[in-house]
C-alpha cells in the first residue's frame, strides 16, 4: 500500500449494532464539499493542475474488465465481514437512479494473478449486490465543476467472510444498464497525483491503474462494514511479551482488550495488549473503563512507539479500589509506578499539550482529578489508546465505553515547564487526607484552576477565557502578604509554580487583570 487513509467516524461509537460499523475506508473520494449540483460534493480530476486525464477505470463484465486493491486487517485482529461498499458511475445517468443490477467480488491472499496468490473467497459466477444507492456525489474535472453527467453511485456487496491478520485483496466487476462504463472512479486527495497500489485486468491480464495523464498509480476508495474488528482508525498492537495471546474487539460502542501476558512493576519493556490510534499534536483522550476483570488493570497510555521499551506515560485502574501512575522517562528504562487510592474512579484521560502531558480520573465523567503532570519529550506524533495487563501470567480484560479523542489546538505557551505527579497512595495509617488532589466546590465553580491542592512541590495556575489578555499572578500568605508575583502576557495562561519552600499553611493565589478586576484562590501547602 503507497497511501491508505484510514477515517474516524466517532458516531461508530454509539451505533445500535456491530454489523452496521465501518472497521475500514481505503480512502477518500471527494476532495471538494458541497460544490456539485443541488449542494453535492465532487470528486474533482485533477486535470490542470496535475495534468490527470483518467475521470474512472473500466471494470465491465461485458468486456471482462476487473479492479482491484488491498487492504489489511491489523496483527491480532478478527474482522466478521458483512458487506463492502464499492462507488462506480455510468456516463450520462443524469436520473439520480441506479443502473447497477450485478457485482462480483473475489479476495485474494496476494496480489491478484500473482504467482503464489490464491482466491480465498467469491467467484466471478455469483452476483453479491444488495443495494446500490446515490453517493451525494458527482465525478468533474476542474473545468466542468457542476456538471451532472458523471453521478457516482455505491456499489454494495454481500461479502459474508472472516478473515484474520494479514494482507489482502478485493478484486471486483459490475454490470450497469447503459452502454458506458461501469467505471470506478479513483481515490482523489488534492495535490497527489498517486494515490494507491490499485490494479486494473483488461481481458484477464492485471496491470496497474495508472493515470492516463501523469501516469500516477491510482487507489480505489471502498468501505469495508462488519463486526469483530476495530473501527478505524482504531488499530490493535500485541506490546512485549503477549503471553497466553492478546485478543481485541469492538462492540455496539465497546472496546475490549484481552492480555495474556504479565506487566510487573518496574519493568523495563511493557507486556500488554493496546488498542490505538497515531495522535499528533495536542490531544485529549478520555474513556470510561466499564469493566475489568479481577487482578488485572485498564486504561489509557501515550506512548512514543509500540516497541516494549518506548517512553509512555498513563493512567490504569482496577476500579476497586486503585488508580495507578505509570511513566517511563527514556527507552528501555524502568516504568515509574504509583499507586492511588481513587474507588471506582472508572473515568480515565490523558492529555498532551505541547510535550506537557497529564493523567486524570473521575467518578462521574464530569469532575476530573489530576493524576499526574509530567514534562515528557516525545516525537510530534505518537500512539494512544486504552490498554489492559495482569501483575502475573494469566488472561487480563478490561472493557472501556463512552471512548472520545479530541485535539486541543496549538499548545499554549507554558511560563514556565512542568513536571509533578500527584502524592502517592499513603496507607491508611499515615496522612490519608492528602491521598488525592481535589478541588473544593466553590474553586472548581471557578474558570481559574490552581492544583494539585493540596501542594507540596509543585502549583500549577490554569487561568480562564478572560484572562487571554494577561494577568498578573500575586502568591500570598494566609495573612495577605505578598511574597512572589509574576506577569503572564497575552496568550500565556499557564503558570508552574515552586512551593517546596514554603512553610504547610493557607495561601492564596490572587489573579489581577490590568483594569483591576481579580479574583483569590486558596489552597494548602502540605509537607
Amino acid at each position: 500500500m503507497q497511501h491508505k487513509l484510514l477515517t474516524i467516524v466517532m458516531a461508530l461509537l454509539s451505533m445500535a449494532t456491530v454489523h452496521s460499523q465501518v472497521i475500514y475506508d481505503n480512502g477518500p473520494l471527494v476532495n471538494s464539499l458541497g460544490t456539485g449540483v443541488g449542494g453535492a460534493d465532487e470528486s474533482v480530476l485533477q486535470s490542470s493542475s496535475l495534468s490527470a486525464s483518467t475521470l474512472g477505470f473500466g471494470f465491465q463484465v461485458s468486456n471482462a474488465n476487473r479492479i482491484a486493491d488491498d487492504f489489511t486487517v491489523p496483527s491480532g485482529a478478527s474482522w466478521d465481514i458483512d458487506e463492502v461498499v464499492f462507488y462506480g458511475y455510468q456516463t450520462f445517468n443524469t436520473t439520480g437512479v441506479s443502473s447497477y443490477t450485478e457485482v462480483y467480488v473475489q479476495i485474494w491472499d496476494g496480489v491478484p494473478g500473482a504467482p503464489g496468490s490464491s482466491v480465498i473467497f467469491g467467484d466471478l459466477v455469483t452476483n453479491r449486490l444488495l443495494r446500490s444507492l446515490p453517493a451525494n456525489i458527482y465525478r468533474v474535472t476542474e473545468t466542468t465543476s457542476g456538471d451532472n453527467l458523471r453521478e457516482i453511485f455505491t456499489i454494495e456487496a454481500d461479502v459474508d467472510v472472516t478473515l484474520t491478520e494479514g494482507t489482502y485483496w478485493f478484486d471486483y466487476t459490475a454490470v450497469g444498464t447503459l452502454p458506458s462504463g461501469p467505471w470506478a472512479p479513483p481515490i482523489t486527495i488534492n495535490g497527489q497525483a498517486v494515490t494507491g497500489n490499485g490494479l486494473q485486468s483488461l481481458n484477464g491480464v492485471w496491470g496497474t491503474a495508472n493515470d492516463g495523464g501523469h501516469l500516477g498509480q491510482q487507489g480505489f476508495p471502498f468501505l469495508i462494514k462488519g463486526g469483530g474488528g476495530l473501527p478505524a482508525p482504531w488499530a490493535s498492537a500485541d506490546i512485549g511479551n503477549a503471553g497466553g495471546g492478546n485478543s481485541y474487539g469492538f462492540d455496539e460502542g465497546a472496546f475490549t482488550v484481552s492480555s495474556g501476558g504479565a506487566n510487573p512493576f518496574g519493568a523495563t519493556a511493557d507486556s500488554y495488549g493496546f488498542i490505538h490510534q497515531t495522535l499528533c499534536g495536542d490531544f485529549t483522550l478520555t474513556v470510561r473503563l466499564d469493566n475489568v476483570s479481577p487482578g488485572a488493570f485498564g486504561g489509557v497510555a501515550a506512548r512514543e512507539t509500540t516497541d516494549a521499551g518506548a517512553k509512555q506515560i498513563g493512567v490504569v485502574s482496577n476500579i476497586l479500589p486503585y488508580a495507578m501512575n505509570m511513566v517511563r522517562t527514556a527507552m528501555n528504562g524502568p516504568v515509574q509506578a504509583q499507586l492511588m487510592a481513587r474507588p471506582q474512579h472508572r473515568w480515565l484521560r490523558i492529555q498532551r499539550t505541547g510535550n506537557v502531558f497529564r493523567t486524570f480520573t473521575s467518578m462521574n465523567g464530569v469532575s476530573f482529578q489530576l493524576a499526574a503532570s509530567r514534562l515528557l519529550p516525545m516525537n510530534s506524533c505518537i500512539e494512544a489508546g486504552m490498554l489492559a495487563y495482569g501483575r502475573t501470567l494469566g488472561t487480563a480484560s478490561a472493557v472501556f465505553t463512552d471512548v472520545a479523542v479530541s485535539g486541543n489546538g496549538p499548545a499554549p505557551v507554558l511560563a514556565e515547564e512542568v513536571d509533578a505527579v500527584a502524592p502517592a497512595y499513603r496507607p491508611r495509617s499515615a496522612r490519608s487526607d492528602r491521598e488525592d488532589i481535589v478541588l473544593p466546590a466553590a474553586q472548581a465553580a471557578m474558570s481559574t484552576k490552581v492544583y494539585p491542592n493540596p501542594a507540596a512541590v509543585q502549583l500549577f495556575v490554569e487561568l480562564g477565557a478572560e484572562y487571554e489578555a494577561g494577568a498578573t499572578l500575586t502568591l500570598r500568605n494566609e495573612l495577605g502578604q505578598a511574597l512572589s508575583h509574576r506577569v503572564l502576557q497575552a496568550g500565556h495562561q499557564h503558570s508552574a509554580w515552586d512551593v517546596s519552600g514554603l512553610s504547610s499553611g493557607v495561601y492564596f493565589m490572587e489573579v489581577r487583570t490590568a483594569d483591576g478586576s481579580r479574583e483569590a484562590l486558596r489552597f494548602v501547602k502540605a509537607d
